[in-house]
């Protein structure tokens, strides 16, 4: 079923017998996210869209995670073309994957 609130339609289904292959949590995610994934399912109640939307969570928080391991790995800073110590790259991309992913679980309605 189809329910339209603006002019964005949203999909609108309850827990069907089909959504049992949500209990596991996908494959490609590392271990902490599949924690994270088994802690949420126990008492998740949502539309087939919306497991969707938190494994786009999920995998935020993977890629946040692997860029602060990188950035642990190599330090905060890298030295520019100039000789100049500048932020490490991936500072950049840890911020956005952690903003990406409170706002999903936000979205969700799940407290973090």
């Amino acid at each position: 079923m189809l329910y339209v609130r603006s002019r964005w339609p949203t999909l609108r289904h309850g827990l069907g017998h089909d959504l049992g292959r949500f209990k596991q949590p996908p494959d490609h995610l590392g271990e902490p996210e599949c924690e994270i994934w088994d802690d949420v399912i126990r008492d998740f109640k949502g539309s087939r869209a919306s497991y969707f939307v938190l494994l786009s969570g999920l995998e935020a928080h993977m890629r946040a995670r692997q860029a602060r391991e990188t950035i642990d790995d190599e330090g905060m800073t890298i030295i520019g073309r100039d000789g100049q110590p500048k932020a490490h790259p991936l500072c950049t991309v840890e911020r956005d994957a952690r903003r990406a992913f409170q706002q999903t679980f936000r979205s969700l309605g799940i407290k973090l």
